[in-house]
C-alpha cells in the first residue's frame, strides 16, 4: 500500500509532466498572441478560489517585464468598478479550470465579453465564449477520489506558467528584456 507522502511525490512528479505539456502545447500560440496584444495599454486577470492568487500572478509578473497596467482580482469582484473599465478588445485572462468554480468564474467572463473584452481563458475545457483558448491538462486522475481539496491545489501549478509565458512574451514582444526590469529589486543588499 503506498502511504500518503509517498502518493504526494507521485503526484507532484506527474503535474511536472503536465507543466511541459501545457508549455509544449501553448508557448508558440502565446507568443503569437503576445505580438497581437503588445500595445493593450491594461489587462485584468479574474479567477476564483485558490486560482485567485494566479490571477494576481499573473498580473504582477505582466507589469513587472512588460510594464503594461495589469490588475488580479476575484472573478466575482468584476462588478465593483472593473467592468466599467472595460472597451472593445481590452485583454481579460480567466483562470477557468473544471473545477467547483467553472460555472461562475465563466458567467463572470461573458459579463466582460459582452462587454467587448477579448477573453484569454487558461482552462482544461474549452467553451465558446473564449476568444484564445490556452489548454491546461486535468489534474484530477492524480489525486485521491476522497481528498476533494488536493486537485484545487494542484491546478495553480498548472495554471500559473501559461501566465509566466505570456508576461514573458509580451515583453520581449515590445522590446524589453526580462531578465532585467527596471526599478525592481528582487533581492537588495543593504551596506
Amino acid at each position: 500500500m503506498v502511504n500518503s507522502f509517498d502518493k504526494a511525490v507521485t503526484d507532484l512528479k506527474n503535474i511536472s509532466n503536465k507543466v511541459a505539456k501545457t508549455i509544449e502545447w501553448n508557448n508558440d500560440k502565446i507568443s503569437g498572441l503576445s505580438r497581437e496584444l503588445k500595445t493593450a495599454n491594461d489587462f485584468y486577470y479574474i479567477a476564483r478560489g485558490i486560482n485567485f492568487a494566479i490571477a494576481s500572478e499573473g498580473a504582477l509578473k505582466l507589469k513587472e517585464i512588460s510594464y503594461i497596467h495589469a490588475e488580479g482580482m476575484p472573478a466575482g469582484e468584476l462588478k465593483h468598478g472593473t467592468l466599467a473599465l472595460i472597451e472593445p478588445s481590452t485583454p481579460v485572462a480567466v483562470i477557468c479550470p473544471d473545477d467547483y468554480t467553472y460555472r461562475e468564474t465563466l458567467s463572470n467572463a461573458i459579463e466582460a465579453k459582452s462587454r467587448g473584452a477579448y477573453i484569454i481563458a487558461i482552462s482544461d475545457r474549452k467553451n465558446e465564449i473564449y476568444d484564445f483558448w490556452v489548454k491546461i491538462p486535468k489534474v484530477d486522475e492524480l489525486l485521491y477520489p476522497i481528498i476533494a481539496v488536493v486537485d484545487e491545489l494542484l491546478y495553480p501549478i498548472i495554471a500559473v506558467v501559461p501566465l509566466q509565458l505570456l508576461a514573458y512574451h509580451l515583453a520581449v514582444s515590445r522590446g524589453y528584456d526580462p531578465d532585467r526590469p527596471r526599478n525592481l529589486a528582487k533581492s537588495v543588499t543593504v551596506k
